[in-house]
């Protein structure tokens, strides 16, 4: 996958279990845009119902009126989707998926978690840069304890 492409991916946070052991709540998705004839049976799409944003299984493709609409299914779920898909209604196809890592997105997300976050943040920096100042030091004195042993030589 081309850095483009990465660029033109958007994630969701799972919150249902409808698509387990695949997908699991609180796993993060990546999803692509494609186009149309991209889109295969037993491929994941995200796509929006309702305003509810779903991750389905594509399990039948249809021609509907020229149209071609597509019947999905949570792999978890006994039926299938009493519902068409249009292609306008698709975010796009899964990519990959990042466990659990949602809880972290959340959290991250409300006040505290951002404070705390950026606490964190800042700590890490502070230690890179007094281990950085540590390692300036160590070659300097390095530097004027080669130059002290050349002066000596040449004494």
């Amino acid at each position: 996958m081309e850095i483009k492409d990465f660029l033109m991916c958007i994630s969701l946070i799972l919150y249902r279990g409808s698509m387990q052991p695949v997908l699991n709540k609180n796993d993060v998705i990546f999803v692509k845009k494609c186009n149309i004839e991209e889109i295969e049976v037993e491929d994941i799409i995200s796509f929006i119902k309702d305003d509810e944003i779903i991750t389905h299984r594509v399990i039948e493709i249809k021609e509907e009126n020229k149209t071609i609409k597509y019947r999905t299914k949570g792999d978890n779920n006994e039926i299938r989707d009493n519902f068409l898909v249009e292609y306008s209604e698709i975010y796009g196809k899964m990519l990959f998926k990042i466990p659990k890592i949602g809880i972290i997105v959340e959290y991250i997300q409300n006040s505290s978690g951002i404070i705390n976050f950026t606490i964190l943040v800042l700590i890490i920096f502070i230690f890179i840069n007094l281990n950085d100042k540590k390692k300036s030091i160590r070659k300097t004195k390095r530097r004027k304890y080669e130059i002290k042993k050349i002066r000596d030589n040449y004494n």
